[in-house]
């Protein structure tokens, strides 16, 4: 019988925790809809976390072996999946001053010393690969090697830039941290909509899942409610234009009825689960 190779706990640059980290297998990226997976062993003592790590684990392992038992199955409508956004320079810079900023916020309030100090830049060659991984993958593109290779040396800059910005801050001296409005914004959406209704159609509870009546009906009303505000970042989406886009619909004599089940109740329902 073959054994599973037992990981190690690792810390996390913004947790006091130690955590799990297993890559999934595979074949099973598709249903699990990422290449790595995280999970916290709700403890900092070393010792309770080599404790806690076999029962996560197994829990772990346990899920991918019923996945696999459930069948084969492909994801459902994946071929309405939206396509990886290009990666630009101008978006490795970005996602560059984005974990910057997480570092930095997490730790400013209560500016550490000693080992928490030096735990603010942790990262192995693995762990800086999977954080990328999942900058990449949160951000809608493509978690290839090379754009893997391109955004380490970034995260690794980030990290040891907000770590100077938190020992300014702990010596009072606010004016050197550094000024991150001069790094321009991502050329794509932080959050993509259109990705975001398609992962909430296929794990968020919505009957039939992303290949159903109900994810058909309301995945054009998203499109083009993106089309009316001009783009599809949801992080930038403002409560006015959800009231100018009931406006616009009231106007074309849609009944308000439909309006409040199917419109809104689209985006509502996907702005919720992110």
């Amino acid at each position: 019988m073959p054994t599973i190779k037992m990981p190690k706990p690792v810390k996390r640059p913004t947790s006091q925790n130690y955590w799990i980290r297993k890559k999934v297998p595979a074949d099973l990226r598709p249903r699990v809809g990422k290449t790595e997976i995280w999970a916290s062993l709700k403890t900092d003592s070393e010792r309770q976390a080599n404790i806690e790590i076999g029962a996560v684990n197994a829990r772990i392992e346990a899920e991918w072996a019923r996945l696999r038992a459930d069948g084969a199955r492909p994801p459902a409508a994946a071929a309405s999946v939206p396509e990886p956004f290009k990666l630009t320079h101008q978006d490795l810079h970005a996602l560059r001053r984005d974990e910057h900023t997480r570092v930095r916020d997490h730790w400013m309030p209560e500016p550490p010393t000693g080992f928490n100090k030096v735990r603010m830049t942790l990262g192995d060659d693995d762990s800086l690969q999977l954080d990328a991984i999942d900058l990449l993958k949160s951000g809608g593109y493509a978690a290839s090697p090379a754009n893997v290779e391109r955004l380490v040396p970034l995260l690794m800059r980030a990290r040891k830039e907000a770590a100077s910005d938190v020992e300014y801050a702990r010596l009072g001296e606010y004016d050197k941290i550094t000024d991150l409005t001069k790094i321009p914004e991502r050329t794509t959406p932080a959050l993509d909509f259109l990705a975001a209704f398609q992962e909430y159609a296929a794990k968020g509870g919505l009957k039939g899942g992303s290949a159903g009546r109900t994810a058909s009906r309301w995945r054009p009303k998203v499109k083009e409610f993106c089309d009316f505000v001009g783009h599809r970042d949801l992080k930038r989406i403002k409560t006015s234009d959800g009231y100018d886009w009931v406006d616009h619909l009231i106007a074309k004599k849609i009944p308000r009825d439909s309006i409040r089940k199917v419109w809104i109740a689209a985006l509502s329902a996907t702005a919720t689960f992110h």
